[in-house]
């Protein structure tokens, strides 16, 4: 990171199933840029394709996407927690990423 915004934990129940959701109002161009992060591993999260219905499993303990793309999760057999890292990227991580080129994502 380049700059280092909030940072938030989510808890995630056992058992409970999280709402398919966007983290915003509605679908519109932005760069937000962060971090998910899931070091335990546990979480059953997803990004979700609105235009087939299909649920794209995140099966990494870190990831980057579109936060105003549809996603949620899958119940856990036990209670377990993720990061948000909301920052900047530097140049070198965004070319990593692939999207050193866009405008928005």
């Amino acid at each position: 990171f380049k700059e280092i915004g909030r940072i938030i934990f989510f808890l995630h129940e056992h058992d409970c199933t999280l709402l398919t959701h966007r983290d915003g109002t509605g679908y519109t161009p932005h760069t937000n840029e962060f971090l998910w992060i899931n070091p335990c591993g546990v979480k059953n999260f997803f990004i979700y394709d609105e235009t087939t219905g299909e649920e794209h499993m995140v099966n990494s303990k870190a990831a980057f996407f579109n936060d105003l793309d549809m996603h949620g999760g899958k119940p856990n057999s036990k209670m377990t927690w993720s990061l948000r890292v909301d920052g900047a990227f530097t140049d070198e991580f965004k070319k990593q990423l692939g999207i050193d080129q866009l405008t928005r994502y």
